[in-house]
């Protein structure tokens, strides 16, 4: 079975996704329905996610991170052949891109060759758009994204991302700009969104301990969206951050959210102890382990 693997790359504000035009004399005036995303075939061997990415970064000239990906299963064209997607948030120039090229006999057996680009145009385009341009068979992985995206997909963000529910659920005695740490930028920022609100937070920080040297804070989900798992995937993004950085990692919990925290390999060191203002909170420390790495969300 010839399987190609290409990435679904979106992006909110308004909800959106890039496809690609394939490039050549062939394609030059099909629109409707021969879009693709960026895709190429997957080598003997090699994993799938890893030729996504890699066709991905040829394709666009774009680099894509290590984890973070929504499995989007596969769809078989209309040729015979079968295509794997993957999805992840990020955010690129379209109009910027740069191309691989191959070498293409044009026009057909006339001895003369030319170089083609795998892509010769992108387009952010919003669902329904999308899906009239895009292969018929590809379709899917746009229905299939946002129904991930409605399950709850954690996402890597800027650090104003996760501001607000940080301090509405665990700092409303602070303002927003009491809640900034020094290290701010330096730190991991993880969110889930429910259309344009975000819904659940949690950040990794550089802060060495005698247990760790990156610390997990200000995990929270609203109240609304309790009770669905979202706190869990959340702070496996941050565990699998803190693995790649080559680091165990360490958090000050409170104590009733203890529990959590032993559900997902954390143990309790040392006595309880008070921080003002908040309560009573237990340190915990979890120590990387190979499964940690995990490139690919679970979502059930």
């Amino acid at each position: 079975m010839k399987l190609s693997a290409g990435i679904l790359l979106y992006r909110h504000s308004p909800f959106s996704v890039l496809i690609a035009h394939p490039g050549g004399p062939f394609w030059a005036v099909k629109d409707e329905g021969a879009w693709t995303i960026p895709k190429g075939l997957v080598d003997e061997d090699e994993d799938v996610l890893a030729a996504a990415r890699r066709e991905f970064t040829e394709e666009t000239a774009a680099d894509l991170p290590e984890s973070g990906f929504v499995d989007l299963g596969m769809a078989k064209l209309k040729s015979g052949k079968h295509v794997a997607a993957f999805a992840i948030a990020g955010d690129i120039d379209a109009d910027a891109i740069v191309s691989n090229t191959f070498e293409l006999e044009w026009p057909p057996k006339s001895g003369r060759v030319i170089d083609v680009p795998e892509i010769d145009v992108a387009s952010w385009e919003q669902p329904a758009g999308a899906r009239a341009r895009l292969n018929p068979a590809q379709r899917v992985f746009v229905d299939r994204l946002a129904q991930a995206l409605g399950a709850g997909v954690p996402e890597r963000v800027p650090s104003a991302a996760t501001l607000s529910l940080r301090q509405e659920v665990l700092r409303p005695h602070q303002t927003i700009e009491e809640t900034l740490q020094d290290r701010e930028d330096d730190a991991a920022h993880f969110a889930i969104m429910a259309g344009a609100d975000t819904v659940a937070i949690g950040s990794v920080f550089p802060d060495p301990s005698p247990h760790a040297d990156l610390r997990v804070r200000f995990m929270a989900t609203t109240p609304g969206h309790r009770g669905r798992g979202l706190g869990g995937r959340i702070l496996e993004r941050c565990i699998d951050h803190a693995h790649r950085s080559g680091s165990d990692l360490w958090c000050s919990a409170r104590v009733p959210a203890s529990g959590f925290y032993t559900r997902h390999g954390f143990e309790i060191v040392g006595e309880p102890h008070e921080v003002a203002g908040i309560g009573p909170h237990v340190t915990m420390v979890r120590t990387r382990r190979q499964s940690d790495l995990r490139p690919v969300i679970t979502l059930t």
